[in-house]
């Protein structure tokens, strides 16, 4: 029943008798004491939190906010926010948590998906043939999906939940399992997804069966590389005095130390695998050229970067400052890290890891001379 049915079309005023009969004595008291204009107006829908009485999405916005602060809501909203609170939290580079988000709202491309838009396309897995691709198949039953999960040797109750959608077996190992294993886990998803792509377009590595192990290698060094910035692991060495050295780091995780009167004392070279960002990397720099400095004794050291994100977070980190008798961190232009550049780029950056003491390369030793005399 509308409103409308209850007004008198003819006199403009209530059904007296209509609302006496239709509602208890009470409420028909307190509808026959609303006053009603004289003309009546066409039904339309009111949107009561607006003062217009339109709805707009800035008040749908902020009846939402008041709606939080009184906790008003459903126990699967807050599931819902704890859900994502952890996906974005987990110690992931953010492409693969950008990947996971793109899993759990059903957004990756698979053919499943591409159908509900295009309406024409075979939905049958292009590497195995099954019937309908969508994010579970490509993910965990897909022959390519399996021997990367095989080759990773995690553990197999992981996949006790995959009878679910996509969305809720992530949810599922949220709720039983850590979250370095749902990182893990993540981080192979994305793998298998990358090297399918590669196999769709015949630009597959041949190493695809240990895409996954290298990626989950690839997440560790970036945990590796985020806690560089925070502590450095304690080493044994014999303290030593002298004057300061400067150690300059750039952001191919090369380091070179030269003495306060610049001659050339020692420089290095460490490859990772991936790409954890330009601040990420800098980071794996300055940790490097740091645990060497300590491992060649000195003691006394300034250390340079052209990255000021990192020289503002380390610099007061009493944690660091304490392993050296002295040490002073100094953000240089691009320009004035030269050589830790040049390192990066030379031919010795296909070793895993290569340290000078001596005989250094003739290149190093004229931008050296170039630089700092």
């Amino acid at each position: 029943m509308k409103v409308s049915d209850l007004i008198n079309p003819e006199t403009s005023a209530w059904n007296k008798e209509l609302i006496l009969n239709t509602f208890v004595p009470i409420d028909s008291e307190t509808i026959l004491n609303i006053p009603l204009g004289e003309v009546l107006h066409e039904v339309s829908r009111v949107w009561h939190y607006s003062s217009c009485g339109n709805f707009t999405v800035k008040s749908a916005y902020h009846l939402t906010m008041d709606c939080r602060k009184d906790g008003i809501g459903c126990s699967s909203s807050r599931n819902e926010g704890l859900f994502w609170k952890k996906l974005w939290s987990l110690n992931l580079p953010p492409r693969v948590r950008m990947f996971g988000w793109r899993v759990c709202v059903n957004g990756l491309a698979t053919k499943s998906n591409l159908n509900k838009r295009l309406n024409y396309l075979d939905s049958k897995c292009d590497l195995c043939g099954a019937l309908d691709e969508n994010d579970i198949h490509v993910l965990l039953e897909c022959p390519m999906a399996e021997e990367i999960w095989y080759e990773c040797g995690l553990d197999e109750k992981l996949f006790e939940g995959n009878n679910m959608n996509i969305r809720e077996w992530v949810g599922w190992l949220f709720d039983n399992f850590d979250d370095d294993l749902c990182a893990s886990v993540l981080a192979v998803c994305w793998a298998i997804w990358n090297n399918r792509n590669k196999a769709s377009f015949a630009q597959l590595d041949t190493r695809w069966k240990t895409a996954g192990f290298r990626a989950l290698q690839w997440v560790a060094e970036y945990k590796e590389a985020v806690a560089a910035v925070h502590a450095i692991p304690q080493t044994t060495g014999v303290r030593q005095g002298g004057s300061p050295h400067l150690l300059a780091a750039g952001s191919s995780t090369q380091t070179q130390r030269r003495s306060r009167e610049m001659q050339l004392l020692s420089m290095g070279i460490k490859n990772h695998v991936g790409w954890g960002g330009p601040e990420v990397e800098e980071a794996r720099a300055f940790y490097f050229g740091l645990k060497k400095a300590w491992e060649c004794g000195y003691r006394k050291i300034i250390a340079e970067s052209d990255c000021l994100s990192i020289i503002s977070k380390i610099k007061n980190k009493e944690y660091i400052v304490q392993y050296f008798d002295f040490i002073s961190f100094a953000h240089v232009r691009r320009g004035g890290n030269t050589l830790a550049h040049s390192i990066a780029s030379s031919t010795f950056n296909s070793c895993s890891e290569f340290i000078w003491l001596e005989d250094f390369p003739d290149f190093a030793i004229d931008i050296a001379n170039q630089t700092y005399t």
